[in-house]
């Protein structure tokens, strides 16, 4: 059996409100240019992919994504300078909390 640790940062209320679900989201924005495509690629509602990212903003007090509306030439979302640092840290985070589980794991049970 192999462990699976999810690594989500919660609020003093117990509240989930960023995980690998919200920075994998914000990759996809990164990637897309768009929360509308960041959401259509995990089959999210726009408005839930909104409440998701407003909800990890104000619980962080950062602006993780800059919002443009649509019109003529259609609107976009990008990462802020904020949103890829955070992002990126979050990811190097997530990466070392995984590694140090994997061997802690290994090392509190032992199975013959």
């Amino acid at each position: 059996m192999k462990p699976k640790i999810k690594v989500q940062i919660v609020s003093e209320e117990g509240e989930s409100f960023f995980g690998i679900g919200v920075a994998e989201l914000l990759h996809h924005v990164d990637e897309t240019g768009s929360l509308n495509s960041a959401c259509q690629k995990m089959h999210l509602s726009y408005s839930k992919g909104w409440k998701i990212v407003n909800r990890a903003e104000k619980q962080l007090g950062h602006q993780f994504i800059e919002r443009s509306s649509g019109g003529k030439n259609g609107g976009g979302s990008l990462l802020t300078e904020d949103g890829r640092r955070f992002l990126e840290q979050y990811d190097e985070y997530n990466k070392k909390v995984q590694e140090a589980a994997k061997k802690l794991y290994q090392t509190s049970f032992l199975f013959s």
